[in-house]
């Protein structure tokens, strides 16, 4: 077969773009956060503290403690380690049964 018989397909070229893949995220993360909010928060309560006076406690800005209480905030291992302490608890029990 010669190179001249086969068919010369011309047109205008069309590129193909691939979506951006969705970063990964972590399912259920918001409702996890809750869920250590509200404990944390039941502990707080339990223990004679309000908001304020805990935050102060442990030495956090009572901002800081609402929105970990109502689950907004991303808690770093120091800060739970810190809140943790100031509840008379260890991280491992306050995290324990979270799933």
């Amino acid at each position: 077969m010669a190179a001249s018989s086969i068919p010369l397909i011309t047109g205008p070229v069309i590129t193909v773009r691939r979506q951006k893949a969705e970063p990964p995220t972590l399912w259920g993360m918001k409702e996890l956060q809750q869920e250590l909010g509200g404990r944390i928060r039941r502990l707080r309560i339990r223990k004679g503290y309000t908001q304020e006076s805990f935050a102060d406690k442990c030495g956090l800005h009572r901002n800081f403690m609402g929105a970990v209480e109502r689950g907004e905030q991303n808690l770093t291992l120091k800060s739970l380690q810190v809140i943790a302490s100031g509840l008379g608890t260890t991280m491992a029990k306050l995290l324990s049964g979270l799933d």
